[in-house]
């Protein structure tokens, strides 16, 4: 039923689907939006507040663009004249100002700082909860913002608590992921058996791995921030060219829509076509990175999924199939 659906469905309905979970076996994508805005606290109103402010904000946003905190809060410290990558400023309610930095400037920035890139395509985070902190809004509102700042996409848990997995659980865990359609699991747990957020244990499950690390939840989250961009970011200053065949493409508007989805990533550059024979297009794609970054960014939402190449250039060409 659902694949007849499918069948129908526009893409904005498939990625729908995907999402909410009703394709089995594929981990929820989330296309972070405001990549490229922050919101961050000022004192008050003063020339010297904002420009402070604006400073912080741009290392929020070098962060969640990266994926490398450390490494950006060191580059946007740098930058004596953050104004000069303001697009829009404002402030807004909680004594806070909202920054909107230009995408083009902090794309270059980063590249020319030779710091990777993490596209806004990204797999959902699960997390688990030990059971005194489920019923604390306030801490799950604190995981939420530090979440948003490092563009790290959650779902959480709802019916399962972190005393219920050991730290060796690695196979219940995974198999937990894949019930909430997840790539990756975060698991907190207290050290004191006391429910306060300062000092958790943070078990990050990801790849078939178990990492952990010990902290607040600013540290638990960068953390887990950090590790997933590892894999999926694309290393600062890398280029190249691929040739890209997706098949499926039987209409003006499955172009289209193929065209208009991989010139919305981050590590596409430009898109050209070379040819078009049935429903199967050749495209000649100028990446940030190399074959295999492509290869992750795209497994991560499945729009595009990878089939066996039809040509005698297996290894050069890359053959997807466009859902639609």
């Amino acid at each position: 039923m659902v694949s007849g659906l499918v069948g129908k469905c526009s893409v904005k309905m498939w990625l729908c689907l995907i999402i909410m979970g009703l394709v089995p076996g594929w981990a929820a994508a989330i296309n972070v939006t405001d990549l490229y805005v922050a919101t961050v606290r000022v004192t008050d109103r003063s020339e010297t507040a904002r420009n402070l402010a604006v400073a912080n904000a741009l290392g929020v946003v070098l962060a969640r663009l990266s994926g490398q905190q450390e490494k950006a809060t060191r580059l946007a410290t740098t930058q004596t004249n953050a104004a000069r990558l303001v697009q829009r400023v404002g402030y807004v309610a909680g004594g806070q100002l909202e920054v909107g930095f230009d995408s083009a400037a902090i794309n270059a920035l980063l590249e020319q700082a030779g710091l990777p890139l993490w596209d806004r395509i990204r797999p959902a985070t699960l997390i688990v909860l030990p059971a005194a902190l489920q019923a604390m809004t306030e801490v799950r509102a604190t995981v939420e913002q530090a979440a948003k700042d490092r563009g790290l996409p959650l779902v959480w848990s709802t019916a399962e608590s972190s005393e219920q997995f050991s730290i060796n659980s690695l196979g219940q865990l995974q198999t937990l992921a894949r019930q909430y359609q997840a790539e990756t699991v975060l698991l907190v747990r207290t050290t004191t058996g006391e429910p306060v957020a300062t000092n958790l244990r943070w078990q990050l499950v990801f790849r078939g791995a178990s990492q952990e690390v010990s902290g607040g939840v600013e540290e638990g989250l960068n953390f887990a921030a950090d590790q997933i961009s590892r894999y999926y970011a694309v290393a600062g200053r890398q280029t190249s060219r691929q040739i890209l065949e997706v098949a499926g493409v039987d209409t003006v508007e499955a172009y289209a829509g193929a065209l208009n989805y991989l010139n919305s990533m981050l590590v596409v550059r430009a898109v050209s076509m070379q040819s078009l024979q049935g429903d199967v297009v050749r495209l000649q794609v100028d990446l940030r990175g190399n074959q295999e970054t492509l290869r992750r960014v795209l497994s991560v939402e499945q729009v595009l999924t990878a089939q066996p190449s039809s040509t005698a250039e297996a290894s050069s060409t890359l053959s997807y199939r466009y859902n639609h």
